[in-house]
Protein backbone atom coordinates (compact mmCIF):
# COMPACT_ATOMS: atom_id res chain seq x y z
CA UNK A 1 0.00 0.00 0.00
CA UNK A 2 2.92 2.56 0.22
CA UNK A 3 3.52 2.11 -3.26
CA UNK A 4 -0.04 2.95 -3.93
CA UNK A 5 0.31 6.18 -1.72
CA UNK A 6 3.48 6.95 -3.05
CA UNK A 7 1.81 7.14 -6.65
CA UNK A 8 -1.45 8.34 -5.20
CA UNK A 9 0.28 11.63 -4.00
CA UNK A 10 1.89 11.63 -7.49
CA UNK A 11 -0.60 10.91 -9.56
CA UNK A 12 -3.44 12.06 -7.95
CA UNK A 13 -6.03 9.40 -8.31
CA UNK A 14 -6.06 6.21 -5.81
CA UNK A 15 -8.29 4.17 -7.79
CA UNK A 16 -5.36 4.52 -11.06
CA UNK A 17 -2.73 4.14 -8.46
CA UNK A 18 -4.42 0.88 -6.72
CA UNK A 19 -4.65 -0.53 -10.36
CA UNK A 20 -1.67 0.27 -11.29
CA UNK A 21 0.37 -1.06 -8.43
CA UNK A 22 -1.79 -4.44 -8.06
CA UNK A 23 -1.43 -4.90 -11.86
CA UNK A 24 2.40 -4.65 -11.67
CA UNK A 25 2.51 -6.51 -8.25
CA UNK A 26 0.65 -9.78 -9.45
CA UNK A 27 2.48 -9.91 -12.55
CA UNK A 28 5.76 -10.11 -10.67
CA UNK A 29 4.70 -12.37 -8.21
CA UNK A 30 3.47 -14.51 -11.07
CA UNK A 31 6.69 -14.15 -13.36
CA UNK A 32 8.76 -14.98 -10.63
CA UNK A 33 6.77 -17.66 -9.12
CA UNK A 34 7.05 -19.07 -12.68
CA UNK A 35 10.22 -18.75 -12.90
CA UNK A 36 12.12 -19.53 -10.35
CA UNK A 37 9.50 -22.51 -10.01
CA UNK A 38 10.93 -24.02 -12.88
CA UNK A 39 14.48 -23.25 -11.75
CA UNK A 40 14.52 -24.26 -8.19
CA UNK A 41 16.47 -27.43 -8.49
CA UNK A 42 19.19 -26.37 -9.76
CA UNK A 43 20.24 -23.62 -6.97
CA UNK A 44 22.67 -26.04 -4.79
CA UNK A 45 21.46 -24.16 -1.71
CA UNK A 46 17.96 -22.65 -2.52
CA UNK A 47 18.04 -21.66 1.54
CA UNK A 48 20.67 -19.05 0.49
CA UNK A 49 18.96 -17.84 -2.11
CA UNK A 50 15.63 -17.28 -0.78
CA UNK A 51 17.54 -15.07 1.96
CA UNK A 52 19.87 -13.22 -0.98
CA UNK A 53 16.22 -12.53 -2.71
CA UNK A 54 14.78 -11.51 0.74
CA UNK A 55 17.76 -9.21 1.24
CA UNK A 56 17.41 -7.99 -1.92
CA UNK A 57 13.35 -7.15 -1.71
CA UNK A 58 14.70 -5.22 1.60
CA UNK A 59 17.03 -3.18 -0.16
CA UNK A 60 14.77 -1.87 -2.68
CA UNK A 61 11.74 -1.27 0.09
CA UNK A 62 14.58 1.07 1.07
CA UNK A 63 14.58 3.14 -2.34
CA UNK A 64 11.46 2.74 -3.87
CA UNK A 65 10.20 5.73 -2.55
CA UNK A 66 13.17 8.09 -4.12
CA UNK A 67 12.73 5.94 -7.18
CA UNK A 68 8.92 6.23 -7.89
CA UNK A 69 9.57 10.06 -7.11
CA UNK A 70 12.10 10.16 -9.67
CA UNK A 71 10.31 7.48 -12.42
CA UNK A 72 7.24 10.04 -11.99
CA UNK A 73 8.94 13.33 -12.56
CA UNK A 74 9.70 11.92 -16.03
CA UNK A 75 6.04 12.30 -17.16
CA UNK A 76 5.80 15.85 -16.52
CA UNK A 77 7.87 16.66 -19.92
CA UNK A 78 6.30 13.60 -20.99
CA UNK A 79 3.27 15.39 -21.26
CA UNK A 80 4.28 17.85 -23.39
CA UNK A 81 5.46 15.65 -25.87
CA UNK A 82 2.47 13.72 -26.37
CA UNK A 83 0.77 16.81 -26.31
CA UNK A 84 -1.79 16.25 -23.63
CA UNK A 85 -2.84 12.95 -25.34
CA UNK A 86 -4.83 11.75 -21.89
CA UNK A 87 -4.96 7.79 -22.74
CA UNK A 88 -1.27 7.67 -24.10
CA UNK A 89 -0.25 9.55 -21.02
CA UNK A 90 -2.10 7.21 -19.04
CA UNK A 91 -0.26 3.74 -20.74
CA UNK A 92 2.98 6.12 -20.16
CA UNK A 93 2.41 6.23 -16.09
CA UNK A 94 1.75 2.58 -16.62
CA UNK A 95 4.53 1.73 -18.09
CA UNK A 96 6.55 3.86 -15.78
CA UNK A 97 5.57 1.95 -13.00
CA UNK A 98 5.94 -0.95 -14.13
CA UNK A 99 9.29 -0.86 -15.06
CA UNK A 100 9.92 0.54 -11.77
CA UNK A 101 8.28 -2.25 -10.01
CA UNK A 102 8.53 -4.93 -11.89
CA UNK A 103 12.28 -6.32 -10.19
CA UNK A 104 10.91 -6.15 -6.41
CA UNK A 105 7.51 -8.15 -7.16
CA UNK A 106 9.25 -10.43 -9.57
CA UNK A 107 11.58 -11.53 -6.58
CA UNK A 108 8.97 -11.45 -4.20
CA UNK A 109 6.60 -14.41 -6.62
CA UNK A 110 10.39 -16.43 -6.88
CA UNK A 111 10.95 -16.45 -3.38
CA UNK A 112 8.15 -19.27 -2.30
CA UNK A 113 9.43 -21.97 -4.51
CA UNK A 114 12.61 -21.32 -2.82
CA UNK A 115 11.47 -21.50 0.24
CA UNK A 116 9.58 -24.52 -0.94
CA UNK A 117 12.13 -26.66 -2.10
CA UNK A 118 14.66 -26.04 0.50
CA UNK A 119 12.03 -27.10 3.03
CA UNK A 120 10.72 -30.28 1.06
CA UNK A 121 11.86 -33.18 -1.25
CA UNK A 122 9.79 -34.10 -2.89
CA UNK A 123 9.65 -32.59 -6.75
CA UNK A 124 6.13 -33.27 -7.95
CA UNK A 125 4.61 -31.38 -5.06
CA UNK A 126 6.95 -28.67 -5.51
CA UNK A 127 6.84 -28.43 -8.99
CA UNK A 128 2.87 -28.22 -8.55
CA UNK A 129 2.65 -25.85 -6.32
CA UNK A 130 4.49 -23.76 -8.21
CA UNK A 131 2.84 -24.12 -11.48
CA UNK A 132 -0.47 -23.41 -9.93
CA UNK A 133 0.66 -20.10 -7.98
CA UNK A 134 2.26 -19.12 -11.11
CA UNK A 135 -0.84 -19.38 -13.07
CA UNK A 136 -3.50 -17.98 -10.55
CA UNK A 137 -1.54 -15.14 -10.08
CA UNK A 138 -0.81 -14.12 -13.53
CA UNK A 139 -4.53 -14.49 -14.18
CA UNK A 140 -5.09 -12.40 -11.61
CA UNK A 141 -2.61 -9.67 -12.58
CA UNK A 142 -4.49 -9.91 -16.50
CA UNK A 143 -7.60 -9.50 -14.39
CA UNK A 144 -6.56 -6.95 -12.58
CA UNK A 145 -5.22 -4.59 -15.77
CA UNK A 146 -8.32 -5.29 -17.76
CA UNK A 147 -10.44 -3.97 -15.28
CA UNK A 148 -8.91 -1.15 -14.64
CA UNK A 149 -7.56 -0.17 -17.81
CA UNK A 150 -10.82 -1.52 -20.22
CA UNK A 151 -13.29 -2.27 -18.22
CA UNK A 152 -13.77 0.29 -15.63
CA UNK A 153 -12.98 3.03 -18.93
CA UNK A 154 -15.36 1.42 -21.25
CA UNK A 155 -18.20 -0.25 -19.30
CA UNK A 156 -18.28 1.92 -15.67
CA UNK A 157 -18.78 0.42 -12.66
CA UNK A 158 -22.04 -1.59 -12.97
CA UNK A 159 -21.51 -3.21 -15.94
CA UNK A 160 -17.57 -3.83 -15.04
CA UNK A 161 -19.35 -5.45 -12.03
CA UNK A 162 -21.61 -7.63 -14.36
CA UNK A 163 -19.02 -8.82 -16.41
CA UNK A 164 -16.88 -10.14 -13.51
CA UNK A 165 -20.52 -12.17 -11.62
CA UNK A 166 -20.26 -13.53 -15.41
CA UNK A 167 -16.34 -14.44 -15.11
Amino acid sequence: MVWVKLLTLELGSAAWSIATVLACFMAGLGGGSAWAGRRADRFRRPLQAYGLIELAIALFGFISAPLLERTMRLLDPLYGLIDGYFPLFLAAQFLLTFIALILPTFLMGASLPLLITALTHDQTFRQHVALLYGVNTLGAALGTFVTGIVLLPALGISNTLWVAVGV
